[in-house]
């Protein structure tokens, strides 16, 4: 028997609104149309996954057979673990041309450092948007514009220019370099 079930409405709508946390508002309905949300049951967590309806259909018999063994389907959203919805990178790949406000841009240097795991500095930053305040989980942007994470702001950004340039900014809650550091 399979290890992927389709997940209930109550459990997408619960996980639409943790991810709406992350982001600001709920994307789901302009990047996932016509889709099933799948969920793969982990020793600690649960996986959900979004793949078209109609290639969810035909998947049936295959994720059946006897001996075969399938880790992953469509796209990885995110993982619930102790009710707390983390979404995954490609989630905030996709939602991230969305995103217009709720953003932080980092120099040249501040962007290396948060794909190696750590926090962001004062010096770091190059610009926040004028929406973002403390407490703020924010989309993450290189020097170059490129999405590379996700951060939640510790400080009022109206007085980071008045911080020391060792203090921490912002706390990195997802970044890019997580798979390779995972060992993925």
């Amino acid at each position: 028997m399979s290890d992927f079930y389709k997940a209930s409405n109550s459990f997408v709508k619960r996980v639409r609104a943790r991810s709406a946390d992350w982001f600001g508002r709920d994307y789901f309905g302009e990047i996932f149309q016509d889709t099933v949300f799948v969920i793969k049951e982990r020793k600690k967590s649960l996986s959900l996954y979004a793949i078209s309806s109609l290639l969810w259909e035909k998947l049936q018999d295959l994720l059946n057979v006897q001996g075969l063994k399938i880790e992953s389907v469509g796209v990885w959203v995110g993982e619930v673990k102790e009710e707390n919805f983390n979404p995954s990178l490609e989630l905030m790949q996709l939602i991230a041309p969305h995103i217009r406000g709720r953003t932080m841009y980092l120099t040249e240097r501040g962007s290396q450092i948060f794909v190696y795991g750590h926090n962001v500095l004062a010096q770091s930053v190059k610009k926040v948007t004028r929406d973002v305040s403390k407490n703020d989980i924010v989309l993450v942007r290189s020097f170059e514009g490129l999405p590379i994470g996700m951060a939640k702001i510790l400080e009022n950004p109206k007085k980071i220019r008045k911080m020391n340039d060792d203090e921490v900014f912002a706390k990195n809650l997802l970044d890019v370099g997580w798979y390779i550091r995972s060992g993925g």
